[in-house]
């Protein structure tokens, strides 16, 4: 039986130990959000919000859905050993996009934390199909917010080098992490380390290049010309 979202919200924050306030701050969500939904005033959640709240929970958004069917382990949910071997066939397609040439990436995202609309709509030039237990389970992440781009140039190496893929995660853009980033600049894409300048206003960020031959710069976080796509969550390379 489908749980509601009042009774998902409250369970996880007491499954985790984190007050309403705490779940809004890690999230990324407006004051009041939680509270609106323990108290019957939002029953639903659509576009970003959704992927926020997921974060706020320590959830992906799929997890978050089946968390609605009871299917999702809880932290303090004891382990069982599973009478036979489980073998998972599902595969779920993650779109690569042609990004060499100066290719725009940027050109049909929302603003950052919407993604109601953020679906690139450059040319989806291959499709890379992975278990859905390993995109889940290992690697945290939903098909429906994960897309792939290809490096190029030599400013990320070693870390990155040309020609790899990476997986960029569309529903974490949060650059406190100081994490490997995509950012749309203008009309192109750059994957750089982000650091964010505290007390900036508007937001400003330090993008920094794994290879030292290239200097660090600075970005102002418009929303509109400059904005975080999402993080660098894995790469696929030649050994």
């Amino acid at each position: 039986m489908a749980k509601s979202l009042k009774e998902i919200v409250s369970d996880r924050l007491v499954e985790l130990g984190r007050n309403k306030f705490e779940a809004e701050r890690i999230g990324g969500l407006k004051k009041g959000f939680v509270n609106d939904i323990l108290i019957d005033r939002k029953t639903s959640i659509q576009g970003g919000n959704y992927a926020k709240l997921a974060k706020a929970l320590d959830w992906t958004p799929e997890q978050l859905t089946e968390s609605q069917f009871g299917e999702t382990r809880g932290l303090n949910r004891p382990h069982q050993e599973p009478s036979e071997p489980i073998v998972e066939n599902k595969t779920r397609g993650i779109p690569e996009y042609d990004l060499r040439g100066g290719a725009s990436y940027g050109g049909g995202y929302a603003l950052p934390g919407d993604h109601s609309a953020g679906q690139a709509q450059e040319r989806v030039k291959d499709q890379w199909f992975f278990p859905s237990s390993w995109l889940k389970g290992e690697m945290r992440l939903s098909s429906q917010f994960t897309d792939i781009i290809s490096i190029d140039g030599p400013s990320m190496l070693p870390d990155l080098s040309p020609g790899d893929r990476v997986l960029i995660d569309r529903s974490n853009q949060d650059p406190k992490q100081d994490a490997i980033f995509a950012i749309r600049d203008g009309d192109s894409v750059i994957v750089k380390h982000v650091q964010l300048m505290r007390n900036s206003d508007p937001p400003r960020i330090i993008c920094r290049s794994s290879n030292p031959k290239y200097e660090p710069f600075e970005l102002i976080l418009d929303g509109e010309n400059v904005a975080i796509i999402g993080r660098v969550a894995g790469r696929i390379s030649r050994l």
